[in-house]
């Protein structure tokens, strides 16, 4: 997925715009508190003019998750602190195929 950065930036900072404006009426009016309601007003009403539009979105694809795997020769991971990895079964006894009623 390619993203035109100079696009991007452009659609960023007009929310961003709207709201120091917003900021700048508020604080005027009712000071920290107004600047406060008026910078989130005016991102709201300029993100809400001129929304972003993403493309390629959609649930990850199977494809991206790791899978269980099952063959000699493989390295056994040391991992330290949290990661999500899949595992890797390093001894099992023969498998004897059997079929199941249903």
């Amino acid at each position: 997925m390619k993203i035109n950065l100079k696009r991007f930036r452009g659609l960023v900072a007009i929310p961003l715009v709207f709201g120091i404006g917003g900021a700048a009426i508020g604080g005027a009016i009712a000071g920290t508190l107004g600047a406060s309601i008026g910078f989130m007003a005016g991102s709201m009403l300029g993100s809400y003019l001129f929304p972003m539009k993403v493309s390629g979105g959609g649930p990850p694809k199977i494809s991206n998750y790791p899978i269980q795997t099952s063959s000699k020769g493989n390295c056994i991971r040391v991992i330290y602190g949290r990661r999500k990895t899949a595992g890797n079964i390093i001894w099992m006894s023969e498998a004897t195929p059997h079929q199941q009623k249903v």
